[in-house]
């Protein structure tokens, strides 16, 4: 049974494409960097969960607003009132809305987001849409075919998820972002007994970096094995 050592890290003060293992989606990565610095338009993101989505939109948000442009983050979701909140939005800078199809089929907001759609479409600034969801466009349950339509008239990318010897890369690139490197026992030891989905995986990595800064000590197997067991004590 995989072991899971939970720690509340916020994904919006992590999230960089520079801590990003891209393997199999750099032409994805490429073109929301370029989303985020100018580019016009629409791209659409669609995987299955674990594939990254929502780190990328907020990796182009944190990228965008470092260049001095307007950039929101929409996690339609999880907001108890997406029709006003696109409403609300403002068409200038970049728009991100994770999680697209979670308004399929609420005709009110799908026809919010139609009108979102076509007033960036038609103004003249330099607006960017980035969204995302699990499926592409036509299969994502939209009840307004002019909607599927054109959420499908954008870029779309595809976002697959990572293989064990793709997780083991992301964990080691994380770690090395953030100043240390995993042993390799640590690493097999990780892969062996605990979560391997991405979220998982990177979130016993903040706590394993937390709990070593705290405590002044270099992650070890043996130091992760005590964490361990400190956190089953309670």
């Amino acid at each position: 049974m995989a072991k899971q050592l939970a720690l509340r890290v916020s994904l919006s003060d992590t999230a960089s494409f520079s801590n990003f293992f891209a393997m199999g989606n750099e032409e994805a990565v490429q073109a929301l960097t370029q989303a985020a610095a100018r580019t016009r338009g629409l791209v659409y993101l669609f995987g299955p969960d674990g594939c990254g989505k929502t780190h990328l939109l907020y990796a182009a948000q944190r990228k965008a607003r470092a260049l001095g442009r307007n950039a929101v983050y929409l996690p339609l979701a999880s907001l108890g009132a997406p029709t006003a909140a696109i409403e609300a939005l403002d068409i200038s800078g970049l728009i991100c809305l994770d999680d697209v199809d979670a308004i399929a089929g609420a005709d009110a907001a799908e026809r919010a987001l139609m009108s979102l759609y076509d007033a960036v479409k038609q103004g003249g600034g330099a607006c960017s849409i980035l969204a995302s969801a699990t499926e592409p466009p036509a299969a994502a349950g939209f009840r307004l075919a002019d909607l599927a339509s054109r959420l499908a008239s954008g870029t779309s990318y595809r976002l697959g998820l990572l293989d064990d010897a793709g997780k083991t890369a992301a964990l080691r690139l994380r770690a090395k972002i953030r100043g240390f490197d995993l042993p390799d026992d640590v690493v097999a030891y990780i892969m062996r007994h605990h979560a391997r989905d991405n979220p998982s995986l990177f979130s016993l990595l903040d706590q394993l970096d937390s709990a070593s800064l705290v405590e002044q000590r270099r992650i070890t197997l043996r130091f992760l094995q005590q964490l361990e067991r400190r956190t089953e004590d309670h």
